[in-house]
């Protein structure tokens, strides 16, 4: 299929090209020149926004190349496809692309057809997507199906001649494996509250209903009464017959703009804007009728939130959402959101004990799993962020008699995230990859359900800064002694799993984190972050590399994108996009003989900011830099004065300078800024 969807996008771009006139033989001889580039660097040394603005038709030769190189592929094959394991994803490097956020300019969405082009500029290995499916309220987040493909990141050019959004999704995939790189995707333990999948399967979900006056619980019932399985059934009936009422009513079968009628848009060109149109009578009938989704509990909280009265001004019920620790924790409240019912028996703003009636849901919990055995048909995604699990360890379970977990609210279970995670494996192989969204540092927890890799907590800390734990050191020295700590874990375990240095995530702006812009810091703060991302980790203690779309050029805004649909607005920093390649090829010159099998040794530091650190190989050691002060310049540092070497070579990362040496002195390094020394050693050291 693959293939297929390359060959139409070709043809596509050609009748483009006809159409408004352009000059096919020039466009396709800068096709030419940028294959050149690529063919020589395996990337394209440009900012994003010079590569949304590279015309379609240029795609052309360089589709035409790698095709030659997978001749013998009847499709175009996963990067992943002869992995054993998923230990893969320890060793790769992700950025965070939001498609709808990439927009040419502030006034258009970006699309999947140019959302592929950005991906010849960026130096990781791997793509982490943002949720692409319809979603509702601009969040992209709030997803309301598992099978329709967001109007606003489909391609309008392509639309009208005939490749669909399941076809423009199938494109990105196999255009993302095409030239090399990984991809993945998030699955969500929710959906939107009146989501098509709701609707479509109600039993999946748990529902109130409201008496006529919307002031109560219908006959007066108590959250409690409603929510057993008796009254749950009478909901799920009342549900499913307003929507086969409406879906008559419009000529439809089914709630969804299905991957299996991917041709309809020719058969019936209304019935996009037709589905939309049920979708949204059958809502509004659900809350004539006083019919709701419980919302997802908050981080920390105690069962299920509780209902306590309707808002007739802004027409929703509002809840109270009590924490374990009996906070109100309303401020934290995600009331957009409806959790799978992968429990019944959970108490009201109460945690629950081990004698707690608490049963699991095997068909809500095999339809969770299953979400990417189906997106995985149509779309061979190489790895999974399972979201919404960043506190699943802060929130203690109880063991029940027959040892299973009773869970402390709606969210998913260590148990349960361990049982879905070895089903997605023998559904569809072992070298799947899995992220959780955890933004902290205990991996040994999340490894033993199976994930390979979490976030991580960099990116809520300046690296200058002193952290609570360890008062002595600076939060450069607290990553680098992770490091050391992965490596030798992994070591003794046998077992790869890491920790992403997360340079900067989606949900920066999130105003529970209270974070600045990573502007704030200017150009150099980030070129720093993105040295340490690289440089701060080695052997079986590396950190796989994760940016977003933005950190290259010092682009901002993605989480009002991601939040409120607006598309972020380039910076296109000259200087930062240079420093960016540059650190990277210096990372690719030396990654795969030294970082990937050297350790972090000998972490110093001087004046209190700068710290040094060493990556020692056999008979070869890189002696790392970095002067972590915003403000502050450092002149004759002499670092590890009684290390004995062959032969000493100076590298200014930043700018790609370098000097052989006699001495490790460094005369003067600015704020923020980096240097590396090649040292040729005369002694070996064994390798685990």
């Amino acid at each position: 299929m693959s293939r297929e969807i390359l060959k139409k996008f070709k043809a596509i771009s050609a009748s483009i090209a006809e159409n408004q006139r352009k000059d096919k033989q020039a466009l396709w001889q800068q096709g030419e020149d940028l294959l050149k580039e690529l063919r020589h660097k395996r990337y394209l040394r440009k900012m994003p926004l010079e590569m949304l603005n590279v015309d379609y038709y240029c795609l052309l030769p360089i589709i035409d190349y790698f095709l030659c190189e997978k001749i013998n592929s009847g499709n175009i094959p996963s990067p992943i496809e002869n992995e054993k394991n998923s230990n893969w994803m320890t060793e790769s490097s992700f950025c965070f692309l939001n498609v709808r956020a990439c927009g040419k300019n502030p006034q258009s969405a970006g699309d999947l057809i140019n959302a592929a082009k950005l991906l010849l500029s960026l130096r990781v290995e791997s793509i982490h997507l943002a949720p692409f499916f319809s979603c509702d309220l601009s969040i992209i987040y709030n997803i309301n199906s598992h099978e329709t493909i967001d109007e606003t990141i489909i391609n309008r050019d392509f639309l009208d001649n005939g490749m669909n959004g399941v076809e423009q999704l199938q494109f990105l995939v196999a255009f993302t494996h095409l030239i090399g790189k990984k991809i993945g995707f998030d699955l969500e333990p929710h959906t939107s509250q009146f989501s098509r999948v709701a609707i479509q399967d109600p039993s999946l979900f748990r529902w109130l209903q409201l008496d006529k006056d919307k002031n109560r619980l219908i006959n007066g019932l108590s959250q409690e009464e409603i929510l057993e399985p008796a009254l749950q059934q009478l909901i799920y009936i009342q549900v499913k017959k307003i929507r086969d009422d409406v879906l008559s009513t419009y000529g439809l079968d089914k709630l969804e703009y299905t991957i299996k009628s991917s041709k309809a848009p020719e058969e019936r060109p209304d019935r996009e804007q037709c589905i939309k149109n049920a979708h949204e009578k059958i809502v509004t009938e659900l809350k004539n009728s006083g019919i709701w989704t419980i919302p997802s509990h908050t981080w920390g909280g105690a069962g299920l939130p509780r209902f306590t009265h309707f808002n007739h001004y802004q027409d929703y019920p509002e809840f109270e959402y009590i924490s374990i620790q009996g906070e109100d924790h309303k401020d934290h409240a995600f009331g957009v959101l409806t959790p799978f019912r992968f429990y019944d028996g959970l108490p009201i703003n109460e945690s629950p004990t081990s004698n707690s009636q608490i049963s699991l849901n095997a068909e809500t919990i095999d339809y969770f799993a299953n979400i990417i055995t189906k997106v995985r048909k149509w779309y061979p995604f190489d790895f999974v962020r399972f979201d919404f699990v960043d506190h699943v360890f802060d929130l203690p379970t109880t063991s029940t008699s027959d040892g299973c977990e009773t869970p402390k609210s709606d969210r998913l279970t260590p148990g349960l995230l361990k049982y879905v995670i070895n089903k997605i494996r023998s559904d569809n192989g072992i070298n799947i990859g899995t992220i959780a969204e955890r933004m902290g540092n205990n991996i040994d927890q999340y490894a033993s359900c199976g994930f390979d890799l979490i976030l991580g907590d960099d990116f809520l800390h300046d690296l200058h800064e002193i952290p609570e734990d360890k008062p002595e050191k600076i939060n450069l020295e607290k990553t680098l002694n992770i490091s050391m700590q992965l490596g030798k874990a992994n070591v003794e375990q046998g077992k790869r799993a890491s920790i992403c240095y997360t340079i900067d995530t989606h949900d920066r702006e999130n105003s529970l984190f209270k974070l600045p812009p990573i502007l704030g810091k200017g150009i150099y703060g980030i070129a720093l972050r993105h040295f340490v991302s690289r440089f701060g980790s080695a052997g079986f203690g590396q950190r796989p590399k994760y940016e977003i779309i933005g950190n290259q050029d010092g682009t901002e805004g993605l989480y009002s994108a991601i939040r409120y649909g607006r598309p972020i607005q380039w910076r296109s920093n000259k200087e930062l996009n240079e420093i960016y390649h540059n650190i990277e090829d210096v990372f690719d010159e030396l990654q795969d003989d030294y970082i990937r099998v050297a350790k972090i040794q000998d972490v110093v530091s001087y004046f209190h900011y700068v710290v040094c650190w060493k990556l020692v190989a056999n008979n070869f050691t890189i002696v790392a830099v970095s002067n972590t002060s915003p403000y502050r310049s450092f002149c004759d540092i002499a670092v590890y004065p009684d290390f004995e070497y062959v032969k000493a070579i100076r590298l200014e990362p930043y700018f790609k300078v370098r000097e052989e040496v006699d001495r490790l002195v460094i005369n003067s390094l600015l704020p923020m800024h980096s240097m590396l020394f090649l040292l040729k050693t005369s002694h070996s050291i064994d390798q685990d």
